[in-house]
């Protein structure tokens, strides 16, 4: 599938060797914030994974369904549009219960209540 630059979905380019058919390691990112996904995304092409992203929490579900045979883990942030990261993990673990998904959430000191 051919996909637009700012499309909610993101492969590794093939010139970086992780097109389809790569024999590495395939890792689903999905985090709406580009700037997060983007350090995420060459961190793990760093350490040798195949990345594909999504915008938002519908994309990346079904993102999951189109390449679910070939990941290795789903990487997924808990405050998401459209369906929320906590949503997403609870359907990736019903459907493929052994893929490794990890929640991750971010905020700022301002965000948290610290009890004072």
């Amino acid at each position: 599938m051919m996909r637009k630059r700012g499309d909610s979905a993101r492969d590794s380019s093939p010139e970086e060797g992780g097109g389809p058919g790569s024999s590495r390691p395939t890792v689903l990112v999905v985090e709406d914030d580009k700037l997060i996904s983007t350090v995420i995304r060459v961190s793990l092409e760093g350490a040798g994974f195949r990345v594909l992203t999504a915008m938002d929490g519908r994309a990346g579900l079904d993102l999951f369904e189109a390449e679910r045979r070939g990941l290795a883990a789903v990487v997924v942030d808990r405050n998401l549009p459209r369906m929320n990261g906590d949503e997403v993990a609870r359907e990736i673990e019903a459907r493929s219960p052994d893929l490794p998904v990890v929640a991750m959430s971010g905020f700022g000191r301002d965000d948290v209540d610290f009890g004072a």
